[in-house]
């Protein structure tokens, strides 16, 4: 009752209901007691079991009673949208979805590395694209399981990519089995695309990746073709993090599309082509090695691990990630400079200039980590507190604006039972990344 009901809903106010997993309910009163609303799936252990613990006292009525309003009040909540104006199922999957997911797709694409400004190719620049690896030539959305969709159609990145050349680029597609081939059309064109990554058979619901690393053939299939072309870009298809070490020296440029949706070859195209100047960022840290991240183990039944996970276990054990939490580059190149901060009512307001120092306009996301020195109870040596993705024009600067409230750098003080804030002298650290050598300092203490 502590977490869902102390926590979530008394002190946080969740208004809403909580669903259990998909068959993760196998205590009937513990769940009912601890404020788990809706059972997921059948109801094995919500149906007359639940009515007899209700019965015989062992879950509160007013536990039921409870979680009958939420489902109530989230369905009135909800409700009114059906027959209103503008309410049109037909819309599902139409011309504005297509246009939102294009453009959803576009801005969530990560840019790793671009040697030499490879990306982006500009269509009046090259003449004749390869197109190298299987997974560029069919749908690849990560959908299984529980995941599991059908939209109405899915743009592949090839798809994508030929639409994009229309007549003024010639695009040849080998999927990179026969390396030969492979290695043939990237010798004989302008530029090249590869295209790896995972599918739902390496990662989906209900088990895990034997490790972070990509197929063995498709690392070798990088190391060969780039060999043979140095405006190579090697385009990733992945859920989570991957160790690139054994191929991203070869590579000129790398870019993460993730599973990009059913419009996502169309985006690929608007990034690799110029269209779109990538503006992703990397929602977690991708380390050198499978050894730099908290000891894995898939078949036990209970593991203990501690609060640092992420940036904040790279922070805490002096390791240096390949590609940092916050990570991403742009077409344009930005400065961070004049870090400050200013008292502002029961807080501070930490501001950042931000200026392109490139030749084309890019959204850049500054990011806002806290660090407390002193602290008396464990904490990881930098917290995110903030981002903020701003749009800067070339020769433009912009000045960024996070505000910190006490709370913000409260840490729970078990024995009080409270919130606590110490009188610390606080260090806000802003840049583009979590590096380290990306972050600019400024100290500080709350009013």
């Amino acid at each position: 009752p502590w977490l869902l009901q102390g926590i979530l809903k008394d002190e946080w106010g969740f208004s809403g209901y909580v669903v259990s997993d998909w068959g993760a309910v196998h205590d009937t009163v513990a769940a009912g007691r601890a404020g788990c609303d809706v059972e997921l799936r059948a109801a094995l252990y919500y149906d007359w079991k639940l009515k007899a613990a209700v019965k015989s006292g062992l879950v509160p009525m007013k536990n039921i009673d409870d979680a009958a309003l939420r489902l109530v009040r989230t369905q009135l909540k909800w409700i009114h949208l059906e027959g209103s104006p503008g309410y049109d199922q037909s819309k599902c999957g139409g011309a504005e979805h297509a246009a939102l997911a294009r453009e959803c797709s576009g801005k969530a694409m990560v840019l790793l590395k671009n040697d030499n400004h490879v990306l982006p190719f500009g269509l009046d620049e090259i003449k004749s694209l390869a197109v190298i690896g299987e997974l560029a030539a069919i749908p690849n959305l990560g959908q299984h399981g529980s995941t599991d969709f059908e939209p109405a159609y899915v743009v592949t990145p090839l798809d994508g990519i030929v639409k994009a050349a229309g007549s003024k680029i010639r695009v040849r597609h080998e999927s990179g089995k026969d390396l030969s081939a492979a290695k043939k059309a990237a010798r004989e064109a302008d530029a090249v695309v590869i295209v790896a990554g995972l599918t739902w058979r390496e990662e989906d619901e209900g088990s895990d990746r034997k490790d972070l690393l990509l197929p063995a053939a498709q690392e070798e299939m990088i190391k060969a073709v780039a060999a043979e072309n140095k405006r190579t870009a090697v385009v990733l298809m992945t859920g989570g993090a991957l160790v690139t070490e054994n191929w991203i020296g070869s590579a000129p440029a790398a870019l993460v599309s993730w599973y990009p949706g059913m419009e996502g070859g169309n985006a690929l195209a608007d990034v690799i082509f110029g269209q779109v100047n990538p503006s992703g960022r990397l929602p977690m840290v991708w380390p050198r090695a499978e050894s730099d991240l908290p000891p894995f183990y898939p078949k036990a039944r209970t593991v203990d691990y501690d609060l640092f996970h992420g940036y904040r276990y790279q922070d805490k054990n002096g390791l240096a990630p390949a590609f940092a939490y916050g990570y991403g580059l742009s077409y344009t190149s930005f400065k961070y400079g004049n870090p400050s901060v200013a008292a502002d009512g029961d807080g501070v307001k930490v501001t950042v200039d931000v200026t392109n120092t490139g030749k084309v306009s890019g959204e850049e996301v500054a990011q806002l980590y806290v660090a407390s020195p002193g602290s008396r109870v464990p904490r990881s040596p930098k917290e995110l507190k903030g981002f903020a993705k701003v749009t800067v024009k070339p020769g433009e600067t912009v000045a960024v604006e996070f505000r910190l409230s006490p709370s913000d750098l409260a840490y729970y003080d078990l024995e009080a039972g409270k919130w606590t804030t110490e009188g610390l002298e606080y260090v806000a650290l802003t840049g583009p990344s979590s590096r380290s050598s990306d972050l600019q300092a400024a100290k500080f203490r709350l009013p």
